[in-house]
């Protein structure tokens, strides 16, 4: 987003050291490839701070923060500089809410989001602290090769390969300065490396604006339907997900006519419901309640029995 990648050399800057009256004027010179807007209301000064990391092969590990600005990039200037970069971005502090395809994603501090430089996007940052690797879009390219969603929008669920990543941005942001350039390099390397395989094949964040409280209840109903033969799967992995916390998502579900819990039960029940007409005798009830989230087969017959008002050997007699 800020100067061009001309060369290996870190860059430095704040603003702190600047009249309050020039700070802003000054940091939006530096961040050229984005434009930034303040409210008519913030205060003459602008509090802000970036350090850049770079490699030979042109990854650049971005370590910045800002009072509260809001950020766009419009199409004009995805075509004039050719958006040849994909951020991977790890939130420290504040909030960050982007809008990019006509998509709203909400990043809290400790998300870890990717967006595409290619397209127009726009963003509010509240003040923050982030870091970004930027990988040029041809290593990314050669990398994906059509494997997962590529750089679209989202939040990463940080598992595995993304998990590792965020371990490892925070701390090559700590040593950085201290690493001799060949470690420097190959360090940043292998973060690009890990950011790429996990944007191939980490499970993403549900993506949604969660102030929309029938969107969050839409989403949590699919994720719980495509998790609910996890027997570990619950409403703390489903919060993270949905990248809200576990109060935001009981009260998406408060009015509705079944609680969160419920809904979860009721969907391994309504699964093995259909896998027992399915399988008829072929396979042992156990092995149905297992497969459909249930760990105690004496307490999925008792539930079973509650919902349809039949034990499974009933509906399995039935078949289809």
């Amino acid at each position: 987003m800020g100067e061009t990648r001309a060369s290996t050399r870190p860059v430095r800057a704040e603003t702190r050291a600047l009249p309050a009256a020039q700070q802003f004027a000054a940091w939006h010179a530096l961040m050229w490839r984005i434009d930034l807007a303040r409210g008519a209301d913030a205060p003459v000064g602008f509090d802000a701070s970036l350090g850049i990391e770079r490699a030979r092969s042109g990854v650049e590990l971005w370590n910045h923060m800002s009072d509260a600005v809001d950020v766009r990039r419009d199409a004009r200037r995805c075509r004039r500089d050719g958006g040849d970069e994909i951020y991977v971005a790890l939130a420290l502090e504040g909030d960050t809410r982007t809008e990019q395809d006509a998509h709203r994603l909400r990043s809290p501090a400790g998300s870890l989001y990717v967006a595409d430089f290619a397209r127009p996007l726009s963003a509010c940052w509240s003040r923050h602290r982030e870091l970004a690797l930027v990988i040029p879009r041809e290593r990314a390219e050669r990398a994906l090769a059509g494997r997962g969603p590529g750089a679209r929008l989202r939040n990463l669920a940080q598992t595995g390969a993304a998990a590792l990543l965020a371990a490892q941005m925070r701390a090559l942001a700590r040593e950085a300065h201290a690493l001799p350039p060949a470690l420097l390099d190959a360090t940043l390397d292998h973060c690009a490396d890990l950011a790429l395989y996990a944007l191939a094949e980490s499970p993403q964040a549900e993506r949604l604006e969660a102030r929309d409280v029938d969107v969050l209840h839409h989403q949590a109903l699919r994720l719980i339907e495509r998790h609910c033969a996890d027997p570990e799967f619950g409403t703390a992995r489903l919060a993270e997900l949905l990248c809200v916390s576990r109060s935001r998502l009981f009260e998406a579900f408060r009015a509705r006519e079944h609680g969160l819990e419920a809904s979860l039960w009721r969907a391994r029940l309504e699964r093995a419901h259909a896998l027992l007409g399915l399988y008829g005798a072929t396979r042992p009830i156990a092995e149905v309640a297992l497969a459909c989230g249930f760990l105690d087969p004496a307490g999925f017959s008792r539930m079973y029995r509650r919902r349809y008002g039949m034990r499974p050997q009933e509906r399995r007699a039935q078949g289809k």
